[in-house]
């Protein structure tokens, strides 16, 4: 029994290399790009090197969806917009499975929101809300616990669109 179970990783192991599929890639980080498009017709790809060469900050905050405080981690948001030459007053965010929801723009502007990429110093994966999530400075701000505000807040975020 032994023996055809190892037979069977080594035979499944062939299979995935002939595909041009490595283990090291099967364990690489989900993708944490970010597709950007602008009012006239402008698009481009704000990579995970893009973003990460923004000022990154640590927001430990509460939220509905996490029993403890949680730290998340990622550029402000106006910061992000700043480097996408984004200059509307409303974005319009879209998730990995299509859900949208607009955001103000003055948002980002008033509060520190976070375009986290990490939580609890664990890299976001599609599986836990990744690869990028929105999310607003709950416990700084205690006028921002609000469903208005908690929807919002858009996980597996992957582009945005000026509106």
């Amino acid at each position: 029994m032994q023996r055809r179970t190892l037979l069977s990783q080594v035979a499944a192991v062939g299979v995935l290399a002939s595909l041009g599929v490595h283990q090291s890639q099967t364990n690489a980080a989900t993708p944490a790009d970010l597709s950007v498009r602008l009012k006239d017709g402008q698009h481009q790809v704000l990579s995970f090197e893009n973003l990460h060469g923004l000022v990154q900050y640590d927001l430990t905050t509460s939220t509905p969806w996490y029993g403890n405080e949680t730290t998340f981690r990622g550029p402000l948001m106006r910061d992000v917009l700043a480097l996408a030459n984004f200059n509307s007053d409303t974005i319009l965010a879209t998730a990995v499975n299509d859900y949208r929801v607009e955001i103000p723009t003055q948002d980002v502007l008033d509060y520190d929101v976070v375009l986290a990429h990490t939580i609890n110093a664990q890299r976001l994966t599609i599986r836990t809300r990744g690869p990028l999530f929105v999310i607003y400075p709950f416990d700084q701000v205690a006028g921002l616990r609000l469903s208005t505000y908690y929807s919002r807040c858009i996980w597996q975020l992957t582009h945005i669109e000026e509106q």
